[in-house]
């Protein structure tokens, strides 16, 4: 038997995630979801999917659901769907907050429901790569920089890209952080365009993140320091490159790593994931230390 899934949010997302699904043998796509009126019309003309405006009018029962809509809705629709006993991936971020995410997560728990949250860098090979040659960094530099996203943007930069790298600092560092240094700039949305942060951890370990949707440039890259090594990941050009320490020198070795479909990836992992056939990547609770040092760091931009 197929999973039966509904993607909810037809924007740029959630037409990759379609397009995705729509390739899978053991998936039938049984609901689309548009609150935009003539995209949803555009999408009954071209596909044979049922159609709704509003997620909960629903009437075929599905396994799982895609939530590919803009953050500002995803605790809202998660939550119902949970309550309603069908599995959630969530585009990232899971929540607006850190109380949300954390109530999401429990709701599933106590029904045995599965959440995954789409944080497609855990899936770079540069990155799955280059965490088997860290042993005890003392030093992150992060930057997520770029033009101003043509796609719909609802939160900030904090939410919206450095996110990403305070999940990837979550899943390799486990210490404590004791410190936060923040500073953001407002330029065209309501919310901060650009950030920085600076965090210290219990084990005097610092971290830098840098994160822009106003920059000319595009680079999305992490550098971790260690006392013998320096590993540096290009997540654009999934490539990766060590610098070993010599005498009076360093001894560089690149990786051109293999290019994956990142999004097939995820997605696969949470169809496998409702099935009880293997766990994703990025469940839910292994997410929120992620959003809970984005909502410390927009704090510490407010009070800075």
């Amino acid at each position: 038997m197929p999973v039966r899934i509904g993607i909810c949010g037809l924007g740029y997302m959630g037409m990759v995630y379609l397009d995705k699904a729509l390739k899978m043998g053991d998936v039938e796509v049984s609901a689309l979801i548009e609150k935009d009126r003539d995209k949803l019309n555009l999408l009954r003309c071209r596909f044979n999917i049922p159609c709704y405006e509003d997620y909960r009018n629903i009437e075929n029962g599905i396994d799982g659901v895609v939530i590919a809509s803009p953050a500002s809705t995803h605790f809202e629709i998660a939550k119902f769907f949970l309550e309603k006993g069908v599995h959630v991936f969530v585009e990232k971020p899971l929540a607006l907050t850190y109380e949300q995410a954390f109530w999401l997560s429990k709701i599933a728990e106590s029904k045995d429901l599965k959440i995954q949250v789409g944080f497609l860098e855990r899936y770079n090979p540069a990155f799955r790569e280059g965490v088997k040659y860290l042993e005890d960094p003392i030093f992150f530099e992060a930057r997520r920089i770029g033009p101003y996203p043509q796609r719909s943007v609802d939160v900030d930069v904090v939410l919206d890209l450095m996110i990403h790298d305070l999940d990837l600092l979550s899943f390799i560092k486990k210490e404590r952080v004791v410190s936060i240094d923040a500073g953001g700039v407002n330029f065209i949305g309501e919310g901060f365009d650009e950030a920085f942060a600076v965090l210290k951890f219990e084990d005097s370990t610092k971290g830098i993140f840098i994160a822009s949707r106003i920059s000319s440039q595009r680079e999305r890259s992490l550098r971790i320091i260690e006392e013998e090594r320096i590993v540096n990941i290009d997540f654009l050009n999934v490539r990766l490159s060590i610098q070993s320490k010599k005498l009076g020198s360093t001894d560089t070795k690149i990786f051109e790593c293999e290019k994956k479909d990142l999004v097939k990836e995820e997605l696969e992992d949470f169809i496998h994931y409702i099935k009880g056939e293997g766990e994703p990547l990025t469940k839910a609770r292994d997410t929120l230390s992620a959003l809970y040092l984005a909502e410390k760091i927009k704090e510490a931009i407010g009070n800075s």
